[in-house]
Parts: C-alpha cells; sequence; structure tokens
C-alpha cells in the first residue's frame, strides 16, 4: 500500500486571502498466509505493516499539525474466485499494537508533543470489500 497527497484550499474574499495545506504519506504491506480452502473460496489470515506521516497546515504561522505513526496488526480475508482472473475478497483487520506521535505548533515557538502507545486483541475491524484482476 502506497498512499501520496498533497492538497492545498486558497480562499479570496476580496479583502482577506488564505491558504491552508494539507500532505500525507503512507506505506505499507500485507502477508497473506492460506488457512482453509473450499471449492472457488479461500479463506486466509492477514499480517500487516504501516507507517503513516501527515501534517495539516492552517493558514498563518505556528499553527500546524504534524502526526505520524507505526502499526502492526492482524485479520482475515475471505477470497472467492469468479473466474480463473478474477476474484471478490472481504478482508478484516485490527490494529494489534500502534504508536502514534502528534506535533502541535501553538504559537509564539510553543509546542506540544503527544505520544500515544496502544495495543490490544480488540475485534473492531476495519473492512474492506475488494474485486481483483490478475493477468
Amino acid at each position: 500500500m502506497l498512499r501520496a497527497v498533497a492538497d492545498r484550499e486558497k480562499t479570496d474574499d476580496g479583502t482577506d486571502a488564505s491558504t491552508d495545506r494539507r500532505s500525507e504519506f503512507s506505506l505499507g504491506g500485507q502477508v497473506l498466509m492460506p488457512v482453509m480452502q473450499r471449492h472457488k473460496t479461500d479463506l486466509h489470515a492477514v499480517g500487516f505493516a504501516e507507517f503513516y506521516w501527515s501534517r495539516q497546515n492552517p493558514d498563518g504561522n505556528d499553527n500546524s499539525t504534524t502526526t505520524s505513526g507505526l502499526g502492526l496488526g492482524y485479520g482475515v480475508e475471505v477470497q472467492h474466485w469468479a473466474r480463473k482472473h478474477v476474484a471478490i475478497s472481504m478482508q478484516a483487520t485490527n490494529r494489534l499494537v500502534g504508536i502514534d506521535k502528534a506535533l502541535i505548533e501553538q504559537g509564539d515557538g510553543d509546542e506540544l508533543k503527544v505520544t500515544e502507545a496502544t495495543y490490544g486483541l480488540v475485534w473492531d475491524p476495519a473492512v474492506r470489500l475488494m474485486f481483483h484482476l490478475y493477468f
């Protein structure tokens, strides 16, 4: 998984102009391990690792927020082969361990640093429905 986003919003009401900026970058990967197979349907155990970084910079000085994090997770996937080169899958994944950091500028050179570490076996999945074409 690779994601890179840059967004700029410019507002001009005739007397005042402002520009807000947002940037994101994330990189991650998954490992699928076959657990069971029935006819055209496979069940996989899923493991994943991810890294992300984002920055929101509203108009003005010393008011940006930068967040970054690392995560490891697990999940399950059911994949059905509709044709030889076509598959449909549904995946549910959860973070197992995560470290998130935020740096918030508060003006006049002041910064607030927040670090959050989470871990646990909680089933509150992110669910994805995917359509795969293989050549």
